[in-house]
């Protein structure tokens, strides 16, 4: 992919299309899960520009923080715990 694909992603999954939003929440995830750095996510997804990069990460967190709040809304929904 090209910045500009990333870049894609990203005006896509912040105006709220769920296979956008559904893919940088993975990008987030391996992020937090197999990476140090940007730089180093950035190498291993062929970004050029770290800004993309960062990006990337940071929406993907806000799209993942999001996704925690409504699970834990629903489970306490559910079980009536507040």
């Amino acid at each position: 992919m090209r910045d500009d694909d990333y870049k894609n992603y990203i005006v896509k999954a912040l105006v709220g299309e769920e296979v956008s939003k559904e893919w940088m929440r993975d990008r987030y995830l391996d992020w937090m899960n197999h990476f140090l750095t940007v730089e180093r996510f950035c190498e291993y997804y062929e970004i050029i520009d770290l800004s993309v990069g960062k990006a990337v990460i940071n929406v993907g967190r806000l799209i993942q923080e999001e996704y925690r709040a409504e699970q834990h809304k629903k489970r306490m929904d559910v079980t009536g715990d507040y």
